[in-house]
């Protein structure tokens, strides 16, 4: 059996709660559901979007999260000011969803990075965004 919830807004972390439940087949004899309890759910995203990295400052490791209403190849790249690439964080094509990446403030070799200002560029499909953040030590 399947249950399709539609739902009047955006929902990034909600759960559902069943306490009891009940089947009935075509000649309407009862069935309890065995499997009652939480469920986690989440919408699509009706956008292509790039939140704020948190926290910000960060020391040692920041979180970057993005949306995607759609299948898309994904580029999730680390620049510096000089605008020289440091580190790619994602590079694929991904599901409708959204999605957590953790940065550690190291570049492709796994060496730590000074205090700074650094960007993070999202690349999916047609959507660019770019985000500052301030890396203290």
């Amino acid at each position: 059996m399947s249950l399709i919830f539609r739902s009047t807004a955006e929902i990034e972390d909600g759960r559902l709660y069943f306490s009891e439940g009940e089947l009935r087949d075509g000649d309407f004899a009862v069935n309890q559901v065995a499997r009652l309890g939480e469920v986690q759910i989440q919408t699509r995203p009706e956008a292509f979007a790039l939140a704020n990295n948190y926290p910000n400052p960060f020391n040692p490791e920041t979180t970057i999260k993005y949306a995607l209403p759609d299948p898309v190849d994904v580029r999730l790249e680390i620049y510096n000011m000089l605008g020289q690439q440091l580190r790619t964080l994602v590079a694929e094509p991904q599901n409708a969803g959204r999605y957590t990446v953790k940065w550690n403030a190291t570049n492709e070799s796994g060496h730590s990075l000074s205090t700074g200002i650094y960007f993070y560029r999202l690349v999916a499909g047609e959507f660019h965004k770019v985000e500052k953040m301030l890396l203290l030590k």
